[in-house]
């Protein structure tokens, strides 16, 4: 092997050495990315799960508000014309 054969394969070896390990830094930068990524996402899961076990307790506190009995006052004539006034108890039925 000449000289310059031998000089373009280790500029070759050292050039493929240096290819390799800038490789080697960008995958392992890219999955310390992907892993902050993955870590951010699972923390926008859980708040979206908190905040839709939230909305869901209060739309269930407001449907037994809506089917909760409701006291009424009421005045006006009745069928006699007389002047009455009251309150009653109604009940919403779903």
């Amino acid at each position: 092997m000449s000289k310059a054969d031998l000089k373009t394969l280790v500029s070759e070896i050292q050039t493929n050495k240096a290819k390799a390990e800038a490789l080697t830094e960008a995958l392992t930068s890219e999955r310390a990315i992907f892993g902050a990524y993955e870590n951010s996402i699972e923390q926008l899961i859980a708040v979206q799960q908190a905040e839709r076990e939230a909305a869901q307790a209060v739309i269930k506190q407001l449907q037994r508000q809506l089917n909760a009995p409701a006291l009424e006052l009421y005045t006006g004539y009745n069928s006699e014309d007389r002047w009455e006034g009251g309150i009653r108890i109604v009940w919403r039925l779903n």
